[in-house]
């Protein structure tokens, strides 16, 4: 199973600049049948992301974000929620320059037994237990 991050999702959804490289890793993930996992925490955090970033309606957001989890092979996780966060302030302190939201990312993966992510973000890079599927342009 792989994690999405909101830095992928993001692109898949609002079709940016990276957005060929991500459906290209997402076409080959849909044809290998691989199952992705995504967290609330995700989807909240990219849907904020597009209605604070980018101005379009509600309605074509809903309808792009639906297409992608629409897969079969997605399955919506969460986590104990209290133990990530009680786990996630040391770890922000430790790692200055990944932001919180990440640290409860990679959290939510390790509690859920996942090593791997699609993500943009460098930073994950820092985490030696789970390895960044999406690694260059």
């Amino acid at each position: 199973m792989i994690y999405l991050d909101t830095s992928f999702l993001y692109s898949l959804i609002m079709k940016d600049k990276m957005h060929p490289f991500c459906r290209i890793i997402w076409d080959d993930t849909q044809s290998q049948r691989l199952t992705v996992a995504v967290s609330m925490l995700t989807i909240c955090e990219t849907l904020s992301l597009i209605e604070n970033r980018d101005r379009i309606s509600k309605i074509e957001v809903i309808n792009r974000i639906k297409s992608i989890l629409k897969v079969q092979k997605c399955r919506f996780i969460g986590s104990d929620s209290v133990n990530v966060f009680k786990e996630a302030v040391p770890l922000w302190q430790k790692y200055g320059n990944v932001d919180f939201f990440d640290i409860l990312h990679y959290l939510t993966m390790k509690s859920m037994g996942i090593e791997e992510i699609y993500s943009l973000d460098e930073h994950f890079d820092l985490f030696l237990d789970i390895r960044r599927v999406f690694k260059s342009v």
